[in-house]
């Protein structure tokens, strides 16, 4: 009974593989918390001739805040894609909605917001001018001024500009701060403009950095193991690099980089700084008190001589991590989707349930039209294993007589098998090819519907309404349970150890519990692939029994 032993094997597998993703998430990481550091500005290195700063910005503590966040006034910008509050102290977005995204699945959920800074989320973008000098330039706690309360893109218009003032007038520096929203896209421009009316030289160094506190997102759930959350960040040189909340707890980042972005990802969304490019700035990460970590970037010295202007510029990403528009906005930010270590399987199988999305605009009859695609794929493979099924049903009388005939003697009896399966024909691994073949195609699904921002929240039909989510009543699970059990009855079990047929008739419902708690999409395929493989199995043996007769 190898065939059998291989498919428990198998099975099995496929559970090990789900508890030991689960134990992943939920087990503790043995480090030590970092020293509860007391700032979250990055210490300028302010130097009159070098083109960038001395040493990186995470090397050097950040300066004290305020003992209290100062207040401003909220200015609120709409566009096409994204409703955005701007708060005046600092002139930082606090709040970032994304209109096509919901916090949760229902029609009545509101947007999502990817940032916030007020908490329990404490998600927040901090840019600024740094000087040597305090109260030089605008860091991310001083206060603007803003033209109006309010700005939103007009119908027709391309793209929107809302501008906020920063003055030192007894030095003599006048500096703006320019957001530039485009219509459908998730990038934000952000440029300084700073003009020097005095009389001596200015200068101060520009930062970007992401701040957020680690949330319940980033801890996973029970065979539903976290995504990626942590600091990210490329480079054409470094390529995609990813660091973990852990190992910002153990070893803070300090790179250089002149080009590329850097940003902070969280499961199906990302924000981001990206950079200018051939502009060198040092880039950094920082663990802070209370679960809240730094990830950013300090730029050289912006110099400005008496009666001249300069401007620094940089952009935010903030929004989904869409596979279809990650890579016109910056290289490489595509990488954040990560499909783990079958991503060579798993992007094919995405790409092929969008391609057939984009005709039948419905997410699960993409899932079951992919399934049927590689069905037909594995036609051939499947039929000849169902036939050696059924072969194997046609020799059990001969294999309980050679168990009974060799009953005290095991080597003689694996001979006499192995002699009456040369003799008939037949693979004895051949009718466990199916499971084996959709094993990992099963494994690359379950990481797209759990990467792919496209399948979040993407409703099916009647009650199933989010198939990134698990089905609210059970009924996918229990008719999966049900084909499992159909399809168990099809394969020859006479001759079967008594344990092995206890394990076998046991499997429908130990798959049906675990299934239970699996993304409907994933179980939503696992259902078809079974329905399928019982009309072809099905098929096949009234090919044989028609052939017999004949």
């Amino acid at each position: 009974m190898e065939t059998v032993r291989l498919v428990l094997v198998t099975l099995l597998l496929v559970i090990t593989f789900f508890i030991y993703q689960a134990w992943q998430a939920q087990r503790p990481q043995p480090v030590q918390p970092p020293p509860i550091e007391q700032g979250t500005l990055p210490t300028p290195a302010v130097s009159q001739t070098a083109p960038v700063p001395s040493a990186p910005a995470a090397a050097a503590g950040p300066v004290a805040p305020p003992a209290a966040r100062p207040s401003g006034k909220p200015v609120a910008v709409s566009t096409d894609v994204m409703n955005v509050q701007i708060d005046t102290a600092g002139g930082d977005i606090t709040r970032l909605d994304l209109i096509a995204y919901r916090a949760h699945a229902g029609p009545d959920a509101p947007p999502y917001s990817i940032l916030d800074a007020a908490p329990p989320r404490l998600f927040e973008s901090q840019t600024g001018l740094l000087s040597a000098d305090a109260g030089r330039a605008p860091d991310h706690q001083a206060a603007f001024t803003a033209a109006a309360d309010s700005y939103q893109l007009a119908p027709g218009a391309d793209t929107l500009e809302v501008p906020l003032s920063w003055v030192d007038a007894g030095a003599g520096i006048e500096v703006r701060k320019v957001y530039q929203f485009r219509r459908g896209r998730y990038d934000i421009g952000l440029r300084y403009e700073v003009r020097n009316t005095g009389s001596q030289p200015w200068q101060a160094q520009p930062y970007a950095q992401l701040m957020r506190r680690k949330g319940a997102d980033a801890k996973g759930s029970m065979f539903m193991p976290a995504s990626f959350q942590g600091a990210v960040y490329y480079s054409a040189a470094d390529k995609y690099r990813k660091i973990g909340y852990a190992d910002m707890l153990k070893a803070p980042l300090a790179t250089t980089l002149s080009d590329g972005w850097v940003g902070l990802s969280e499961h199906y969304f990302l924000a981001a700084f990206l950079l200018t490019q051939g502009q060198a700035q040092n880039c950094y990460t920082k663990a802070l008190a209370d679960e809240r970590f730094l990830v950013g970037c300090i730029a050289g010295p912006l110099s400005v001589a008496p009666g001249q202007t300069a401007s620094w510029e940089t952009r935010l990403y903030a929004g989904p991590k869409a596979q279809d528009s990650l890579d016109d906005v910056a290289p490489g930010l595509a990488l954040t989707v990560d499909y783990g270590k079958l991503t060579v399987l798993a992007q094919p199988v995405f790409w092929l349930m969008r391609t057939i999305h984009n005709f039948v605009g419905n997410w699960g009859v993409a899932i079951i039209l992919v399934t049927l695609l590689i069905k037909l794929a594995f036609y051939r493979l499947s039929a000849a294993s169902y036939r050696s099924m059924a072969h194997m049903r046609k020799v059990q009388p001969k294999i309980m007589a050679l168990r009974e005939r060799y009953k005290d003697d095991r080597q003689q009896l694996n001979e006499k098998m192995m002699e009456l399966y040369r003799t008939e024909k037949i693979n004895p691994l051949g009718g466990c090819l199916p499971i084996v073949v959709q094993i990992p195609v099963f494994i690359a699904l379950y990481w797209v519907l759990l990467e792919s921002v496209e399948l979040r929240h993407a409703p099916f039909v009647l009650w199933i309404r989010d198939l990134s989510g698990a089905d609210p009543y059970y009924v996918l699970p229990v008719l999966m349970g049900v084909s499992m059990f159909l399809q168990q009855r099809m394969t020859p079990m006479v001759g079967m150890e008594p344990m092995q047929r206890r394990i076998m008739l046991a499997m429908p419902l130990v798959f049906t519990v675990f299934f239970a708690l699996f993304p409907a999409g994933l179980v939503l395929y696992w259902f078809v692939n079974n329905v399928l493989s019982i009309s072809q199995q099905w098929f096949i043996n009234r090919q044989l029994e028609r052939k017999a007769a004949a």
